[in-house]
């Protein structure tokens, strides 16, 4: 049966005295407003506003509920929702054909599928003192949904989602944090772990205070060793670069793919038109890193260069910047290795990473080394006026200018 329950207040704001609701209602509200609500008499009245999400979250597929106020909890047959279809951070909602009355409104995200809310999820109820669900009237509008991950402490907790071009195997699939030591390679002793539900979702709670790596393995043979038939993922950032990240983060989400191996070879015909060096942002043409000199171009602009070698080979590096307030921050990025050309679809395996992170504000974070290699799959295509695009698997793409 259906029921809704007030939660027990919390000390924290972020999910003080929130509402929570079973399994059934999701299964009952489908993709639209129930009308009439059941139990209750049509109306012509709304209630509306926005729901906003944690940056690196999504939006999509977030369920708005409006429920009758019954005392200090929810009517569990007087209610209607909605589910929210849109991409991005924030979003406007609207429930209309409410009868007068007085309700509560809350919205949440089941990250996991696990039809509960849980350690992952993106939960917040309407209030007006950041602490106890607060009661309106219909018809409201303005109604500010603020949605907050749940579970362990907030402050220390990694979510995201494991990606696989494959078959996803979530009993041989783990994610964990890798703290670089001064060798490149990760800290046992700083590492934390997490499981992935069977579409992918993890949690990783009381991670690591400085910045680290996510990486995503999964077993495929199920031999507790890396072997070739396992796939491996690193957390990557728009560039394609294995990036370091800090907590709290959310839609930290990780692409597995086959192990990369320093005697791998390259794969498929290299497309003649494809030959070259190719930029994006600022770049005129010019690699970031000489591996040569092991020296790094000096700082300017944003940008990517990307050179694909007519023998399969291909040289990566990128420049990022940023400043905020009196902070700027500075992250180089170099790879090299193989390419694997399959039709449309390109993988450039990196053979040998190279980094290099420098803050104003916090140098103790600062490191210029070799890292993780990782493998980036894209779909490619040469457009009409000669960029080339690049399409991530998550949709998003990069579009590069021919320099040489």
């Amino acid at each position: 049966m259906t029921y809704f329950r007030t939660m027990v207040p919390r000390s924290h704001a972020r999910t003080a005295a929130l509402l929570t609701l079973t399994a059934g209602l999701l299964s009952a509200c489908g993709g639209t407003p129930a009308s009439p609500p059941p139990g209750g008499t049509p109306g012509t009245l709304t209630v509306s506003g926005t729901v906003q999400v944690p940056t690196g979250a999504a939006v999509d597929q977030t369920m708005v509920v409006v429920c009758a106020v019954n005392g200090d909890s929810c009517d569990e047959v007087n209610y209607k929702a909605v589910r929210l279809t849109t991409s991005g951070t924030q979003a406007p909602f609207e429930v209309s054909g409410l009868p007068t009355g007085k309700y509560y409104v809350f919205a949440w995200k089941d990250a996991n599928q696990s039809a509960a809310i849980d350690d992952g999820d993106l939960f917040g109820a309407y209030s007006t003192d950041g602490q106890a669900a607060a009661v309106v009237t219909a018809s409201k509008t303005n109604v500010a949904l603020n949605l907050t991950v749940q579970g362990g402490d907030i402050g220390n907790v990694v979510t995201g989602q494991v990606h696989s071009a494959g078959a996803l195997l979530p009993d041989r699939t783990v994610v964990f944090t890798c703290v670089l030591t001064a060798q490149g390679g990760c800290d046992e002793g700083q590492a934390v772990a997490s499981g992935v539900t069977p579409q992918g979702q993890y949690l990783l709670e009381h991670v690591p205070a400085g910045p680290f790596m996510v990486i995503a393995w999964q077993d495929t043979n199920n031999d507790r060793a890396l072997s070739p038939d396992d796939l491996y993922g690193v957390y990557q950032n728009v560039q394609g670069a294995a990036e370091r990240v800090q907590a709290p983060r959310q839609g930290i989400d990780v692409h597995l793919g086959q192990l990369p191996s320093a005697t791998s070879a390259p794969t498929g015909q290299v497309p003649a038109a494809l030959t070259g060096v190719w930029v994006s942002g600022t770049n005129t043409g010019t690699s970031y890193y000489n591996p040569s000199s092991g020296s790094w171009a000096p700082e300017s602009g944003t940008g990517t260069y990307l050179k694909i070698g007519a023998d399969g080979t291909f040289a990566k590096s990128g420049l990022l910047q940023s400043s905020v307030y009196s902070c700027s921050i500075t992250f180089y990025s170099h790879a090299q290795g193989v390419t694997h050309f399959n039709g449309d679809e390109i993988t450039l395996e990196a053979q040998v990473t190279h980094q290099k992170y420098n803050s104003t504000c916090t140098p103790g974070n600062n490191y210029d080394r070799i890292t993780p290699n990782t493998s980036s799959s894209f779909k490619w295509a040469l457009l009409d006026d000669g960029r080339l695009r690049m399409t991530w698997p998550d949709g998003n793409i990069t579009y590069y200018t021919r320099a040489q």
